[in-house]
């Protein structure tokens, strides 16, 4: 994670909270008033209650720097100031992320009884300048796969070969994998599970790491992005994680599926969704 915002907005003393502590409302029952539960016991209680990869490692992100805050001391202004710091150093899709786990914090608090204001919904996401999406060309895609190395190559290819989400991808397990050549992918980012047909090159590049321990991509999001970052700057391309995703929607799967009439792609709130109709 990238050390932002810097100045006033620096980093705090590490407070990992206690998930075990309960997150009481704002009465004591005897008439005197609570205060304010700080980040990270929400957000340990947010990440309890179970969430996608890419929330929960924002969710962290709020917790790990800004902990010892109480909730009610991340209002609008404080809020708006954090984001023009963190604009400087992220792009806007990013801070988007990082701002939906804010905004799930304060959810979880106003399930507990707090009435909080929730900076988020007062100052919007963060609008990226241009939100329209460019896909790969196989000429660019060919430059990125031949900047990457090792394990990376197989991550980068197998995204390109089926358009997982980077966090959906880190998670397959071996038993996910059907003897009928389809995935399943569970529910994360989307509202419900799904199973997802793999080209011959994405069946071969799981055969080819079936003998590795653990998962096919035992690997955690944060060193993948980074090295992701490197090998993009090597290869000249201007690529994000994001940017396989869109590759498979617009040019593996069309011509594996035979047209784009077997696919539904929906580009909402900066995501794209990509379902194959079997």
């Amino acid at each position: 994670m990238s050390n932002i915002p810097a100045g006033k907005y620096a980093p705090k003393p590490r407070s990992t909270g206690n998930p075990s502590a309960p997150l009481l409302g704002p009465s004591t029952g005897a008439g005197r008033p609570r205060k304010p539960p700080t980040v990270a016991l929400v957000a340990e209680h947010y990440l309890a209650a179970g969430v996608d990869h890419s929330l929960g490692h924002y969710a962290r992100y709020w917790r790990d720097l800004f902990g010892e805050m109480a909730l009610d001391e991340l209002s609008p202004t404080w809020f708006r100031a954090w984001r023009r710091e963190a604009l400087e150093r992220w792009a806007a899709a990013t801070c988007r992320q990082a701002e939906n786990a804010l905004s799930g914090l304060f959810r979880v608090a106003s399930e507990a009884g707090w009435k909080l204001t929730n900076p988020v919904r007062v100052c919007g996401l963060s609008q990226p300048r241009n939100c329209r999406y460019k896909a790969l060309s196989d000429e660019e895609s060919e430059r990125l796969l031949a900047a990457c190395n090792g394990d990376l190559r197989d991550v980068v290819a197998f995204a390109l070969q089926t358009g997982l989400r980077i966090g959906e991808l880190l998670s397959i397990e071996w038993e996910h994998l059907g003897k009928d050549g389809r995935l399943f992918v569970p529910a994360m980012k989307t509202a419900h599970s799904r199973t997802l047909p793999l080209t011959e090159a994405a069946r071969a590049i799981l055969e080819a790491r079936r003998g590795l321990p653990g998962r096919p991509f035992p690997f955690s999001y944060d060193p993948v992005a980074e090295r992701f970052k490197r090998a993009a700057r090597r290869a000249g391309v201007a690529a994000t994680l994001h940017s396989l995703r869109h590759y498979a929607a617009y040019r593996i799967m069309p011509s594996w599926c035979g047209g784009l009439a077997c696919i539904s792609v929906s580009i909402e709130f900066g995501g794209l969704t990509t379902r194959h109709n079997p």
